[in-house]
């Protein structure tokens, strides 16, 4: 029994240290952006800079990277905040944050082509909206420019659309579909 009480310790014991390890690692990483927001606050922006850079190297996270992001734009670095937005959907690609927030950044620079890009995957996630944005951003500009709206953008629309109208009909499509 002595020695099965050692084991269940030592087992228990193995698994805590790492997962506390990882727990200082993110409070350590926390801690910095932290130490950021105070040389941020006392008007300290190229040291802060210089700590971000540095920090860039730590973050593997989409929350880690929103939080080096959102300290470059509080510091007027778009240029820097970008990369970082773009390198964290190369590690993590499709993931819905960092597409959202790297949309609506586009969004704002007005450059609608990259915007839409990034923001497919969107379209059926909690940021839909930021879909919907690019999209009928895309379809003033094409009307704007007395151009034709563009198909690509509105193409799930109109498929949704149609097996709507043919439910709504009664067509033999949609008793297939049901």
């Amino acid at each position: 029994l002595k020695y099965l009480w050692a084991g269940v310790a030592f087992s228990l014991a193995a698994l805590c240290f790492p997962s506390c390890s990882s727990h200082s690692e993110g409070s350590s990483f926390t801690s910095q952006l932290d130490s950021i927001d105070v040389l941020i606050s006392q008007n300290s922006n190229e040291s802060a800079i210089k700590a971000l850079v540095k920090l860039e190297k730590k973050a593997y996270s989409s929350y880690e990277r929103l939080g080096i992001y959102k300290r470059y734009i509080l510091l007027g670095e778009k240029i820097s905040a970008e990369k970082v937005l773009a390198r964290g959907l190369k590690k993590l690609g499709g993931n819905a944050e960092l597409s959202a927030v790297y949309a609506n950044f586009l969004l704002r620079e007005n450059r609608l082509e990259e915007a839409f890009e990034i923001s497919r995957c969107l379209e059926n996630s909690a940021y839909s909206s930021i879909y919907a944005e690019c999209v009928l951003s895309k379809a003033f500009v094409s009307i704007e420019n007395q151009g034709e709206v563009l198909e690509e953008a509105f193409s799930s629309v109109k498929k949704k659309g149609k097996k709507s109208r043919d439910r709504a009909n009664g067509s033999p499509i949609a008793t297939k579909e049901l």
